[in-house]
Protein backbone atom coordinates (compact mmCIF):
# COMPACT_ATOMS: atom_id res chain seq x y z
CA UNK A 1 0.00 0.00 0.00
CA UNK A 2 2.35 2.50 0.98
CA UNK A 3 4.80 1.48 -2.16
CA UNK A 4 1.86 2.47 -4.33
CA UNK A 5 0.86 5.77 -2.58
CA UNK A 6 4.80 7.13 -2.90
CA UNK A 7 4.33 5.91 -6.63
CA UNK A 8 1.95 8.47 -6.77
CA UNK A 9 3.46 11.35 -5.02
CA UNK A 10 6.70 10.91 -7.18
CA UNK A 11 3.99 10.69 -10.37
CA UNK A 12 4.39 13.33 -13.40
CA UNK A 13 2.02 15.64 -14.46
CA UNK A 14 -1.63 14.82 -14.42
CA UNK A 15 -3.26 14.65 -18.64
CA UNK A 16 -4.87 17.45 -20.19
CA UNK A 17 -6.96 16.52 -22.75
CA UNK A 18 -8.55 19.69 -23.89
CA UNK A 19 -5.94 22.44 -23.41
CA UNK A 20 -8.44 25.16 -25.07
CA UNK A 21 -9.34 25.72 -21.17
CA UNK A 22 -6.12 25.26 -20.39
CA UNK A 23 -3.87 27.27 -22.76
CA UNK A 24 -0.87 28.49 -20.17
CA UNK A 25 -0.57 24.96 -19.18
CA UNK A 26 0.21 24.03 -22.39
CA UNK A 27 2.54 26.78 -23.22
CA UNK A 28 3.48 30.11 -20.48
CA UNK A 29 3.98 31.94 -24.34
CA UNK A 30 0.02 31.74 -25.13
CA UNK A 31 -0.84 34.33 -22.33
CA UNK A 32 -2.27 37.20 -23.83
CA UNK A 33 -2.41 35.67 -27.22
CA UNK A 34 -5.84 36.81 -27.99
CA UNK A 35 -7.98 39.28 -29.58
CA UNK A 36 -9.78 41.42 -26.61
CA UNK A 37 -9.41 43.45 -23.19
CA UNK A 38 -8.62 40.39 -21.02
CA UNK A 39 -9.73 36.35 -20.50
CA UNK A 40 -11.13 34.60 -17.87
CA UNK A 41 -11.19 30.81 -17.37
CA UNK A 42 -11.04 27.78 -15.30
CA UNK A 43 -11.68 23.80 -15.79
CA UNK A 44 -12.32 20.89 -13.65
CA UNK A 45 -11.02 17.20 -14.39
CA UNK A 46 -11.48 13.85 -12.71
CA UNK A 47 -9.77 10.71 -14.07
CA UNK A 48 -8.97 7.43 -12.90
CA UNK A 49 -11.39 7.02 -10.33
CA UNK A 50 -12.00 3.42 -10.67
CA UNK A 51 -8.53 2.21 -10.53
CA UNK A 52 -6.68 4.32 -7.68
CA UNK A 53 -10.32 4.34 -5.73
CA UNK A 54 -10.62 7.95 -5.01
CA UNK A 55 -8.59 8.35 -8.53
CA UNK A 56 -7.33 12.32 -9.38
CA UNK A 57 -9.13 15.97 -9.40
CA UNK A 58 -8.08 19.24 -10.55
CA UNK A 59 -9.61 22.25 -10.60
CA UNK A 60 -7.76 25.88 -11.93
CA UNK A 61 -9.02 29.05 -12.70
CA UNK A 62 -6.87 31.61 -14.57
CA UNK A 63 -6.75 34.90 -16.36
CA UNK A 64 -4.55 36.92 -18.70
CA UNK A 65 -4.59 40.04 -20.32
CA UNK A 66 -2.42 41.71 -23.32
CA UNK A 67 -0.74 44.98 -22.39
CA UNK A 68 0.36 47.85 -24.54
CA UNK A 69 3.68 46.94 -24.37
CA UNK A 70 6.05 47.17 -27.28
CA UNK A 71 9.56 47.07 -28.25
CA UNK A 72 8.73 47.89 -31.40
CA UNK A 73 5.79 48.29 -33.52
CA UNK A 74 2.95 45.83 -33.47
CA UNK A 75 4.16 44.12 -30.16
CA UNK A 76 2.75 43.46 -27.26
CA UNK A 77 3.19 41.34 -24.12
CA UNK A 78 0.63 39.48 -21.86
CA UNK A 79 0.19 39.01 -18.34
CA UNK A 80 -1.05 35.94 -16.52
CA UNK A 81 -2.22 34.50 -13.59
CA UNK A 82 -2.88 30.76 -12.30
CA UNK A 83 -3.96 28.83 -9.41
CA UNK A 84 -4.30 25.21 -8.89
CA UNK A 85 -5.80 22.67 -6.63
CA UNK A 86 -5.18 18.84 -6.96
CA UNK A 87 -6.29 15.89 -5.15
CA UNK A 88 -4.54 12.24 -6.00
CA UNK A 89 -5.47 9.14 -4.23
CA UNK A 90 -7.26 7.75 -1.25
CA UNK A 91 -5.28 9.96 1.99
CA UNK A 92 -5.66 12.41 -0.33
CA UNK A 93 -2.13 13.75 -1.78
CA UNK A 94 -3.18 17.81 -2.46
CA UNK A 95 -1.19 19.95 -4.49
CA UNK A 96 -1.68 23.62 -4.61
CA UNK A 97 -0.06 26.50 -6.95
CA UNK A 98 -0.01 29.62 -7.70
CA UNK A 99 1.38 30.66 -10.54
CA UNK A 100 2.47 34.29 -12.61
CA UNK A 101 2.64 34.16 -16.23
CA UNK A 102 4.50 37.11 -18.91
CA UNK A 103 4.97 36.38 -22.54
CA UNK A 104 6.25 39.23 -25.39
CA UNK A 105 4.53 38.61 -29.06
CA UNK A 106 6.90 39.92 -31.59
CA UNK A 107 5.14 41.20 -34.67
CA UNK A 108 7.28 39.71 -38.02
CA UNK A 109 5.25 41.86 -40.09
CA UNK A 110 3.53 45.14 -40.60
CA UNK A 111 0.43 43.35 -40.89
CA UNK A 112 0.38 41.36 -37.40
CA UNK A 113 -0.29 37.88 -39.28
CA UNK A 114 2.97 36.51 -38.06
CA UNK A 115 3.39 36.17 -34.68
CA UNK A 116 6.27 35.21 -32.79
CA UNK A 117 5.58 34.82 -28.24
CA UNK A 118 8.51 33.99 -26.00
CA UNK A 119 6.60 32.98 -22.07
CA UNK A 120 7.77 32.10 -18.57
CA UNK A 121 6.86 31.19 -15.50
CA UNK A 122 7.25 31.41 -11.97
CA UNK A 123 4.74 29.38 -9.48
CA UNK A 124 4.68 28.67 -5.77
CA UNK A 125 3.79 25.05 -5.37
CA UNK A 126 2.57 23.76 -1.83
CA UNK A 127 2.49 19.68 -1.41
CA UNK A 128 1.01 17.36 1.78
CA UNK A 129 -0.91 14.36 2.73
CA UNK A 130 -4.06 14.60 5.03
CA UNK A 131 -2.69 12.88 8.02
CA UNK A 132 -6.22 12.27 9.32
CA UNK A 133 -7.05 9.83 6.97
CA UNK A 134 -3.86 7.72 7.14
CA UNK A 135 -4.46 4.40 8.84
CA UNK A 136 -1.86 1.98 9.35
CA UNK A 137 -1.18 -1.04 11.21
CA UNK A 138 1.97 -0.71 13.75
CA UNK A 139 2.62 -4.39 13.40
CA UNK A 140 2.32 -3.67 9.42
CA UNK A 141 5.53 -3.07 7.78
CA UNK A 142 6.06 -2.98 4.41
CA UNK A 143 9.52 -4.10 2.54
CA UNK A 144 10.39 -1.59 0.82
CA UNK A 145 9.91 1.31 2.99
CA UNK A 146 12.21 2.00 6.18
CA UNK A 147 10.90 3.23 9.83
CA UNK A 148 12.70 6.52 8.99
CA UNK A 149 10.72 6.78 5.74
CA UNK A 150 7.68 5.58 7.30
CA UNK A 151 8.19 8.71 9.27
CA UNK A 152 8.77 10.81 6.36
CA UNK A 153 5.37 10.06 5.26
CA UNK A 154 3.72 10.39 7.35
CA UNK A 155 4.85 14.17 8.31
CA UNK A 156 4.99 14.83 5.05
CA UNK A 157 4.43 19.13 3.88
CA UNK A 158 6.41 20.54 0.92
CA UNK A 159 7.08 24.02 -0.82
CA UNK A 160 8.71 24.71 -3.52
CA UNK A 161 9.65 27.08 -6.73
CA UNK A 162 8.87 26.29 -10.34
CA UNK A 163 9.81 27.43 -13.52
CA UNK A 164 8.68 27.41 -16.88
CA UNK A 165 9.45 28.38 -20.23
CA UNK A 166 7.94 28.40 -24.22
CA UNK A 167 8.05 30.03 -27.41
CA UNK A 168 5.23 29.39 -29.84
CA UNK A 169 4.73 30.67 -33.55
CA UNK A 170 1.53 31.34 -35.75
CA UNK A 171 1.07 32.77 -39.27
CA UNK A 172 -2.60 33.34 -41.11
CA UNK A 173 -1.80 31.98 -44.55
CA UNK A 174 -5.34 33.00 -45.79
CA UNK A 175 -8.24 35.25 -44.15
CA UNK A 176 -9.19 32.36 -41.99
CA UNK A 177 -6.51 29.83 -42.60
CA UNK A 178 -3.36 29.77 -39.37
CA UNK A 179 -0.74 27.75 -38.59
CA UNK A 180 0.73 27.41 -35.20
CA UNK A 181 3.71 25.72 -33.67
CA UNK A 182 5.12 25.79 -30.25
CA UNK A 183 7.29 23.83 -27.46
CA UNK A 184 7.68 24.49 -23.77
CA UNK A 185 9.68 23.11 -20.46
CA UNK A 186 8.26 23.05 -17.59
CA UNK A 187 9.61 22.15 -14.34
CA UNK A 188 12.97 23.75 -14.90
CA UNK A 189 14.40 23.99 -11.71
CA UNK A 190 13.52 20.81 -10.14
CA UNK A 191 12.68 20.55 -6.55
CA UNK A 192 14.56 19.49 -3.76
CA UNK A 193 11.40 18.30 -1.46
CA UNK A 194 11.79 14.47 -1.32
CA UNK A 195 9.40 11.57 0.29
CA UNK A 196 12.52 9.40 0.13
CA UNK A 197 16.11 9.67 -1.22
CA UNK A 198 15.87 8.81 -4.88
CA UNK A 199 12.61 10.75 -5.31
CA UNK A 200 12.00 13.85 -7.49
CA UNK A 201 7.81 14.88 -7.48
CA UNK A 202 7.92 16.19 -11.08
CA UNK A 203 9.94 15.32 -13.89
CA UNK A 204 11.04 17.84 -16.38
CA UNK A 205 8.25 18.24 -19.07
CA UNK A 206 9.16 18.77 -22.81
CA UNK A 207 5.78 19.68 -24.91
CA UNK A 208 5.86 20.21 -28.43
CA UNK A 209 2.64 20.69 -30.63
CA UNK A 210 1.35 22.10 -34.16
CA UNK A 211 -1.94 22.38 -35.67
CA UNK A 212 -3.71 24.29 -38.50
CA UNK A 213 -7.11 25.42 -38.44
CA UNK A 214 -8.63 26.33 -41.51
CA UNK A 215 -11.80 26.64 -43.68
CA UNK A 216 -14.23 23.97 -45.61
CA UNK A 217 -16.74 26.50 -46.98
CA UNK A 218 -18.30 30.01 -45.12
CA UNK A 219 -18.96 28.62 -41.30
CA UNK A 220 -17.47 25.34 -41.81
CA UNK A 221 -13.95 25.13 -40.01
CA UNK A 222 -11.29 21.74 -39.23
CA UNK A 223 -8.59 21.73 -36.83
CA UNK A 224 -6.26 18.95 -36.89
CA UNK A 225 -3.54 19.13 -34.17
CA UNK A 226 -0.78 17.29 -32.57
CA UNK A 227 0.84 17.34 -29.01
CA UNK A 228 3.66 15.69 -27.96
CA UNK A 229 4.75 15.06 -24.21
CA UNK A 230 7.93 13.98 -22.78
CA UNK A 231 8.99 13.56 -19.40
CA UNK A 232 11.77 11.00 -17.65
CA UNK A 233 8.90 8.66 -16.80
CA UNK A 234 6.31 8.89 -19.87
CA UNK A 235 5.92 9.97 -23.56
CA UNK A 236 2.70 11.09 -24.50
CA UNK A 237 1.34 11.39 -28.08
CA UNK A 238 -1.88 12.95 -28.89
CA UNK A 239 -3.30 13.43 -32.28
CA UNK A 240 -6.68 15.38 -32.39
CA UNK A 241 -9.49 16.78 -35.12
CA UNK A 242 -11.67 19.11 -34.17
CA UNK A 243 -14.45 20.65 -36.45
CA UNK A 244 -16.14 24.09 -35.74
CA UNK A 245 -19.36 25.24 -36.78
CA UNK A 246 -19.95 29.00 -36.92
CA UNK A 247 -23.57 29.82 -36.33
CA UNK A 248 -23.44 33.12 -37.69
CA UNK A 249 -22.07 35.21 -40.94
CA UNK A 250 -21.36 38.74 -39.08
CA UNK A 251 -17.48 38.97 -39.41
CA UNK A 252 -17.24 39.54 -35.59
CA UNK A 253 -19.66 37.43 -34.20
CA UNK A 254 -17.85 34.68 -32.65
CA UNK A 255 -20.80 32.35 -31.57
CA UNK A 256 -19.97 28.51 -33.25
CA UNK A 257 -20.45 24.60 -32.09
CA UNK A 258 -17.71 22.50 -32.24
CA UNK A 259 -16.98 18.69 -31.86
CA UNK A 260 -13.42 16.39 -32.02
CA UNK A 261 -11.95 13.23 -31.23
CA UNK A 262 -8.53 12.75 -30.22
CA UNK A 263 -6.07 9.86 -29.01
CA UNK A 264 -3.64 9.38 -26.67
CA UNK A 265 -1.30 6.61 -27.66
CA UNK A 266 -1.91 3.24 -26.13
CA UNK A 267 -4.09 4.87 -23.13
CA UNK A 268 -7.25 6.56 -24.13
CA UNK A 269 -9.57 7.35 -27.16
CA UNK A 270 -11.32 10.97 -26.88
CA UNK A 271 -14.45 12.69 -27.46
CA UNK A 272 -14.79 17.02 -27.36
CA UNK A 273 -17.82 19.43 -27.49
CA UNK A 274 -18.18 22.38 -26.91
CA UNK A 275 -19.70 26.31 -27.93
CA UNK A 276 -18.93 29.82 -28.03
CA UNK A 277 -21.69 31.67 -27.32
CA UNK A 278 -21.38 35.25 -26.63
CA UNK A 279 -17.85 35.22 -25.96
CA UNK A 280 -18.60 32.38 -23.68
CA UNK A 281 -16.56 29.69 -24.14
CA UNK A 282 -17.80 26.20 -22.84
CA UNK A 283 -16.26 22.55 -23.18
CA UNK A 284 -16.47 18.84 -22.36
CA UNK A 285 -14.47 16.14 -22.82
CA UNK A 286 -14.32 12.69 -21.94
CA UNK A 287 -11.36 9.89 -22.31
CA UNK A 288 -12.41 6.64 -22.99
CA UNK A 289 -9.64 4.12 -21.47
CA UNK A 290 -8.28 1.40 -24.01
CA UNK A 291 -5.18 0.51 -22.42
CA UNK A 292 -4.39 -2.50 -20.04
CA UNK A 293 -6.09 -0.51 -17.35
CA UNK A 294 -9.35 -0.64 -19.06
CA UNK A 295 -10.15 -4.07 -17.10
CA UNK A 296 -9.95 -2.21 -13.54
CA UNK A 297 -11.43 0.94 -13.97
CA UNK A 298 -14.40 -0.50 -16.81
CA UNK A 299 -13.10 2.33 -19.66
CA UNK A 300 -13.65 5.25 -17.21
CA UNK A 301 -10.73 7.40 -18.03
CA UNK A 302 -11.36 11.56 -17.74
CA UNK A 303 -14.20 13.69 -17.31
CA UNK A 304 -12.88 17.10 -18.61
CA UNK A 305 -15.13 20.43 -17.79
CA UNK A 306 -13.95 23.81 -19.23
CA UNK A 307 -15.05 27.27 -19.56
CA UNK A 308 -13.72 30.73 -21.26
CA UNK A 309 -15.37 34.22 -21.32
CA UNK A 310 -12.69 36.88 -23.76
CA UNK A 311 -14.14 40.43 -22.63
CA UNK A 312 -13.38 43.20 -24.78
CA UNK A 313 -13.85 46.87 -23.62
CA UNK A 314 -14.61 49.48 -26.23
CA UNK A 315 -11.33 52.24 -25.99
CA UNK A 316 -12.67 55.64 -25.85
CA UNK A 317 -11.11 57.75 -29.19
CA UNK A 318 -8.79 60.77 -28.18
CA UNK A 319 -8.91 63.13 -30.78
CA UNK A 320 -6.14 65.59 -30.77
CA UNK A 321 -7.37 69.06 -29.66
CA UNK A 322 -8.68 71.18 -32.28
CA UNK A 323 -6.84 75.33 -32.11
CA UNK A 324 -9.25 77.42 -33.38
CA UNK A 325 -8.18 80.78 -34.50
CA UNK A 326 -9.31 84.05 -32.00
CA UNK A 327 -10.35 86.29 -35.02
CA UNK A 328 -12.98 83.21 -36.61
Amino acid sequence: MIISILYTISGQDLNQTNYRYAPMYLNPALSGNFAGTGRVGGGYRDQGRDLLFEGYSTGHVFADVPVSFALTGGDWAGIGIQAYSDQAGLLPLTTNGAILNLAYHLSLNNTQTSILSIGAQYGFIQRKLNQSEIMLKSDYVDPGVTLSDRDRFLNYSSNYHDINAGIHFKTKFSQSGEFSIGASAYHLLGTNSKLLPDQNFYDRRLSVYTSVFFAAGKSLFFKPEIIVSKSEEALNIMPQFKTFIKLSNKKKNTDLIYAGFGYRVQDAVQFMFGFNFKKWDIGVAYDVTVSSAARYNNRKGGLEIGIFKIFEIPQKPKPDPILVCPRI
